[in-house]
């Protein structure tokens, strides 16, 4: 039950943003960056554990953990 309310969630969220599904550019990852940091910079004003979640998905993650160096697909908005 859990998930589908998560799912769900992420998708009226998406839609509320008006995002075009798809629209990714790659960023590398700095020394000390976190899934957190970085949305929280790149997203000023969005639900930052969508686009958490949006950035495990695109690169299938599995954790938070970050290598310096590693490059990472993004949304662009």
């Amino acid at each position: 039950m859990a998930g589908a309310v998560l799912a769900l969630s992420i998708g009226l969220a998406r839609v509320a943003e008006g995002e075009a599904p798809g629209a990714y550019e790659t960023v590398t990852v700095q020394s000390g960056d976190t899934l957190w940091t970085m949305a929280v910079q790149r997203y000023p004003g969005t639900d930052v554990r969508v686009k958490i979640y949006q950035i495990e998905q695109a690169n299938h993650l599995s954790g938070e953990v970050l290598y310096p160096g590693e490059t990472l697909r993004v949304p662009t908005r």
